[in-house]
């Protein structure tokens, strides 16, 4: 794991609605709104204990 290496902190992101907008298939992009959403900023013990500190 990078994180084994680099003890960095690591901020989770989800990007939503890309699927609609460019489905299977498809060669051009829909007009789609496309949300990208961050989570909380966490450290590699967080990760190992499953989020549960």
């Amino acid at each position: 794991m990078i994180l084994s290496r680099y003890p960095v902190t690591v901020v989770p992101a989800a990007i939503r609605g890309v699927y609609e907008s460019l489905s299977v298939g498809t060669l051009w992009p829909h007009f789609w709104p496309i949300a990208v959403i961050f989570g909380p900023p966490l450290q590699l013990q967080e990760l190992a204990s499953g989020g549960k500190e």
